[in-house]
């Protein structure tokens, strides 16, 4: 009988990456919330401003794209979304995409929705997060102390 091998696909030190995540708590309003990311992690290629919350997309290529929602309390029974917007530079509008809803959390934990999904991209494209919320009075959390309970977005390039 054969054997089977799996290849484990590594990411060049080359390719562009970037992780950015809160350092502070972000209150939501009921509606959209535009997210912001106050710290860079790391960047390795130029594609964000910390304080802002648009990435600029530095080469053309395909994208792996994840994105960790960490609430500072209990979504029991509430109904919210992610969307993502892919511009193109700004030579058109937006093109929106919702990932799956982070719905009817119940129980202590607040949660960590993680969304992972592959996009091709082309240089100059932008990228931005909304989280859409049913309800007032939550929050993502920030990083506190020495633990990976906070809100962040990694992008890596992982093809051209």
């Amino acid at each position: 009988m054969g054997e089977t091998k799996l290849k484990r696909q590594s990411i060049g030190t080359d390719m562009p990456r970037v992780c950015a995540r809160r350092s502070t708590n972000l209150a939501l309003n009921s509606g959209g919330n535009t997210l912001t990311w106050n710290t860079e992690v790391y960047d390795t290629s130029n594609f964000f401003t910390p304080n802002g919350s648009v990435f600029t997309v530095p080469e053309t290529g395909l994208y792996l794209i994840t994105i960790c929602i960490h609430f500072t309390s209990p979504m029991t029974n509430i109904r919210n979304f992610v969307t993502v917007a892919i511009g193109n530079g700004g030579t058109q509008s937006p093109t929106d995409f919702r990932l799956q809803d982070v719905d009817s959390f119940t129980g202590g934990d607040p949660s960590r929705p993680v969304e992972t999904f592959q996009v091709y991209l082309q240089a100059g494209a932008t990228i931005s997060f909304d989280l859409w919320i049913a309800s007032t009075g939550f929050s993502i959390m920030g990083h506190t102390g020495n633990n990976n309970a906070s809100s962040k977005v990694f992008i890596t390039k992982i093809a051209n």
